[in-house]
């Protein structure tokens, strides 16, 4: 399966880059890894600065680029 980046949203972009599974990025921030693709895909997730800050400390990449704010 071929990864289309134009369509991908920023997160996921930055998951696969940093070669992460879902479930691996949701093992390194305590959550499912349901809970990560309902990120990726704007689904209904609640995002809390903290959950967003260990995102991208896994990620290696500024919140700011992965969900557009900061706190």
């Amino acid at each position: 399966m071929k990864n289309n980046f134009k369509t991908s949203s920023p997160l996921r972009v930055a998951r696969v880059s940093a070669g992460l599974r879902q479930r691996d990025l949701a093992e390194q921030v305590n959550r499912s890894s349901a809970y990560i693709c309902r990120l990726e895909n704007h689904g209904p997730a609640v995002l809390t600065p903290q959950i967003a800050k260990r995102i991208s400390e896994a990620v290696r990449t500024p919140a700011v680029f992965l969900f557009g704010w900061t706190r």
